[in-house]
């Protein structure tokens, strides 16, 4: 069971992370949007963990906050093909970042 548990839990960072690296290649305008339900997704998601853990406001749940705001897949954004790759490349640091930063340390 703790070993679904972790899989699990790699996945919400993984997931995301992998499909934000891929958007840099020239794929279908499906793909994209694909790419905006899945990231906004996982970042509610985190930004509401982050927020119900914390007694006060977290910075990482303000950042994931934007990060689903900018990736909704209803009122969409439209930014030219060379600042998507900046924006996906950024967020994929910061879903990477947060990953390591909320990993407990190994005794």
């Amino acid at each position: 069971m703790k070993n679904q548990t972790i899989e699990l839990h790699w996945l919400i960072w993984g997931v995301p992370i992998i499909m934000l690296l891929f958007a840099v290649l020239p794929l279908p305008y499906g793909y994209y949007q694909f790419l905006r339900l899945v990231v906004c997704g996982f970042s509610g998601f985190l930004a509401w963990t982050e927020f119900s853990k914390a007694s006060r406001i977290n910075p990482s749940a303000i950042v994931f906050f934007l990060i689903a705001l900018l990736m909704n897949p209803i009122f969409t954004v439209e930014f030219t093909k060379a600042i998507w790759i900046v924006l996906n490349l950024i967020t994929a640091a910061f879903f990477t970042w947060h990953k390591v930063a909320s990993t407990p340390a190994r005794p």
